[in-house]
């Protein structure tokens, strides 16, 4: 079988860490779906099905709700849980940066580009961004590095590791 090349004028290097991004992303996202399983009382498999259709917002609210009781009784842990969600936060907005790009396809030379256009609380945002490799590289790292920081302290509370049956 021939390694598959991508038609799309873009890097492979590019290519496989967006691949590399969304998948540590995926991780994340079952940590997240496993901590409503345990806030329920259920197993992952059982809720699965119900956390596939809850926002990322959702599942973040759901995680500060049942961490708030450690504010007055363990602000150290508190402390924890705010910190890692504001890091799962900003990962999640790394994610949607390079996966749910728009890149700018030019010549084979030209560093690879991602077109940025928003427009949020009236002001529009439009520009076009060079994407050096190590960017992607430290986005993937952040993004793993904060699934593991919000596991780290959710097993401080009991949550136990999980493994999806097949």
């Amino acid at each position: 079988m021939s390694k598959y090349k991508s038609p799309i004028n873009l890097p492979d290097e590019h290519m496989r860490l967006v691949g590399i991004i969304a998948a540590h992303w995926e991780s994340v996202n079952l940590v997240l779906d496993g901590f409503v399983a345990f806030v329920t009382m259920n197993e992952i498999e059982k809720v699965t099905v119900l956390t596939k259709e809850m926002s990322f917002g959702n599942k973040i609210n759901l995680i500060l709700a049942y961490a708030r009781q450690y504010k007055a009784t363990n602000p150290e842990i508190w402390k924890e849980f705010t910190e890692a969600i504001d890091k799962v936060r900003e990962a999640n907005s790394h994610r949607n940066d390079y996966v749910h790009a728009t890149w700018k396809v030019g010549c084979a030379d030209e560093a690879p580009q991602r077109w940025v256009l928003s427009l949020k609380n009236g002001k529009l945002k439009d520009e076009v961004l060079v994407v050096e490799i190590d960017e992607l590289e430290k986005a993937a790292q952040y993004i793993y590095d904060a699934g593991q920081a919000l596991t780290d302290t959710m097993s401080k509370v009991g949550m136990k590791s999980f493994v999806l049956d097949d």
